[in-house]
C-alpha cells in the first residue's frame, strides 16, 4: 500500500515538474531502502552528475 502511494505521488510530481521529478523519486527510494547516509550521499551525487544540466 505504501509503495502504491509512493508511485502515485511520483506521477503527480512528474505532472507538476518533470525535471525535478526525475531525481526526487530515486532519492526518496534510496532513502527508504538504505539507512546509510554515506551511501545515500554517494548515490545522490552520481544521480545529479548523470542528469547533466
Amino acid at each position: 500500500m505504501a509503495q502504491m502511494q509512493f508511485f502515485n505521488q511520483t506521477e503527480l510530481a512528474t505532472m507538476r515538474d518533470p525535471t525535478k521529478a526525475r531525481i526526487t523519486p530515486l532519492r526518496a527510494h534510496i532513502s527508504a531502502a538504505s539507512t546509510s547516509a554515506t551511501a545515500i550521499g554517494a548515490y545522490n551525487n552520481a544521480t545529479l552528475e548523470n542528469c547533466g544540466t
